[in-house]
């Protein structure tokens, strides 16, 4: 069965009308997820982890090297708590550049 449901008999013209009224949610390569790892690193006050996370987000594999050590000193709770504030911060800014209202 299709998911498309309602939009399956659309011709091309209607199909690119409501395209044009379409407001495109933003995709993973528009959200720097390593920009946010670094900026959690930048807030890290003991310098010993700090300089570690600096050179573990280097190369492939950054993530899951990031996400490992921060389980290992026990700051993981800390790092999602800082990205989960970053997507709410990221989500504000694409409603207000969309005309969109939201609740906080």
């Amino acid at each position: 069965m299709s998911d498309i449901g309602e939009y399956e008999n659309l011709t091309e013209d209607e199909i690119d009308e409501l395209f044009e009224k379409s407001i495109i949610l933003p995709t993973q390569y528009e959200i720097n997820e390593y920009q946010i790892m670094a900026d959690f690193i930048e807030i890290i006050e003991n310098e010993k982890i700090k300089e570690k996370l600096q050179n573990i987000i280097q190369g492939k594999g950054a993530f899951r090297r990031f996400k490992d050590y921060c389980f290992q000193v026990n700051i993981i709770q800390d790092w999602y708590r800082f990205k989960e504030k970053k997507y709410k911060e990221i989500a504000i800014e694409w409603c207000k550049q969309n005309g969109l209202k939201y609740k906080e």
